[in-house]
């Protein structure tokens, strides 16, 4: 899974001016990926150090491993008001999280699987 030092919130002051919650923060409310580096105030290469020091991994992957967390964190928030009945996270959860909503369901393409190979059952009947 996702490596995340011992030392609870790497932050090496003399190098960077964010620290490991300040970046995880801002990714876990979806801040767009070239946004990142204007909010901390650094560039690409210093977040690309930074995510190999703190989670053994460049920016790039960090930013995917992190995000997905995040969706995942979200998806489980939505989930859990839509089955206490809070009505807009359940439209959320069906029409998005789900895709049930009408429009896909109307372009849906249906397969119908004809089996060609013999059963015992079509034995019987001859």
């Amino acid at each position: 899974m996702f490596k995340r030092d011992a030392t609870k919130n790497f932050s090496d002051t003399s190098r960077f001016v964010f620290d490991q919650d300040m970046l995880e923060n801002y990714l876990s409310c979806f801040t767009p990926k070239e946004n990142i580096p204007t909010v901390l105030g650094c560039t690409k290469t210093n977040l690309d150090e930074f995510c190999k020091a703190c989670y053994g991994c460049g920016w790039d992957e960090a930013y995917l491993n992190l995000t997905g967390l995040a969706d995942a964190f979200a998806r489980q928030a939505v989930q859990k008001l839509a089955f206490m009945g809070n009505q807009t996270a359940l439209k959320i959860l069906t029409e998005h999280m789900m895709k049930l909503d009408r429009e896909e369901q109307a372009n849906t393409l249906r397969v119908q699987i004809v089996a060609d190979v013999p059963t015992p059952d079509d034995n019987k009947k001859e």
